[in-house]
């Protein structure tokens, strides 16, 4: 069976994600009181990583080598620091929208800064929390009835089984 379905999905996604960085741009132009000139270098600071991470991913299917590496981390970081970005901004505005009648206009311009803050502790937390090492835990269950041909079962066949003991155990880590 083909599945022609796969690239209107792709377009769908390709075009959200661009009009993320759309949206990122034209939330810190309106809430900033950018000029004309200076939004449109935002927009199109915006708008030059929203090309370059599908074309670290093209890079990474065709070229694939080590020497690429960073390009493709930079790549695929810019993608989650945009999801970031973006969903802090529309979180801002919804809430922005509910606080319009009980703040006064400076008080709105101090919630657009304290915005801004918010997403500048959060990048660097995302950051950490993407780059730290995972703790590994071990679990042992015990396989009633496990047959004798399972016995020693090679770890690389089952993702996340690492070995069945000889007392019909398995350790599984994660």
């Amino acid at each position: 069976m083909k599945s022609y379905h796969f690239f209107p999905v792709f377009l769908a996604l390709l075009g959200s994600y661009i009009a993320l960085h759309f949206y990122s741009a034209a939330w810190l132009a309106r809430n900033f009181a950018l000029s004309a000139g200076a939004a449109r270098v935002v927009r199109l600071l915006f708008l030059l990583p929203a090309f370059f991470a599908p074309f670290t991913m093209f890079l990474r299917h065709r070229y694939a080598a080590p020497a690429l590496d960073p390009l493709y981390i930079a790549g695929y970081s810019w993608m989650g620091i945009i999801l970031v970005i973006g969903f802090t901004f529309l979180f801002s505005d919804l809430l922005a929208l509910g606080l319009k009648f009980l703040l006064s206009p400076s008080g709105m311009h101090n919630f657009r800064l304290g915005s801004a803050a918010c997403l500048g502790l959060l990048i660097p937390y995302a950051f950490y929390g993407g780059l730290k090492t995972p703790a590994i835990k071990e679990i042992r269950y015990t396989v009633p009835d496990l047959p004798p041909g399972l016995d020693g079962l090679n770890p690389t066949s089952a993702v996340g089984l690492n070995s069945i003991l000889p007392d019909h155990s398995v350790l599984i880590s994660f």
